[in-house]
């Protein structure tokens, strides 16, 4: 009677077991994520200039905050936005992308809105492509 019970629920239990691990791997991936995308847009905007080589320092900085995850899926697309003086549209001052097809590639349209004449801001994206544990196996 014990052997058919545990045959029952036996394979419940293992897949439950293996969707918290599942769970847990990609909600820290996504805090990874969200610390690395304030990381960069906070390093980026603690300059008046930033310079090529402080760019490629800060998306080094971004790469460490995922330790132990791979980074070779890990995308960035960074952009400074002013809005001009006149008629507030948003203007693309610089922008840097890094990996295959970084998010955001529409930047300006997304800007609209976000400032006011004069004003200036920084917008972020990174991208990661997540493959499960139990998938690499």
């Amino acid at each position: 009677m014990a052997a058919i019970e545990f045959a029952l629920v036996a394979p419940i239990m293992i897949a439950l077991f293996c969707a918290t691990i599942e769970l847990t791997g990609l909600l820290m991936v996504e805090r990874k994520i969200i610390a690395a995308t304030q990381t960069v847009s906070d390093l980026v905007t603690q300059e008046t200039t930033v310079t090529s080589t402080d760019l490629d320092d800060i998306i080094t900085a971004a790469r460490l905050i995922f330790d132990p995850y791979p980074t070779v899926t890990l995308t960035f697309n960074i952009a400074s936005i002013r809005y001009n003086t006149t008629s507030g549209a948003p203007e693309l001052i610089w922008q840097r992308l890094v990996g295959g097809s970084p998010g955001g590639s529409d930047i300006l349209t997304q800007a609209v809105g976000m400032g006011q004449p004069g004003e200036g801001i920084v917008i972020s994206y990174l991208t990661y492509s997540y493959t499960p544990t139990e998938s690499s196996s």
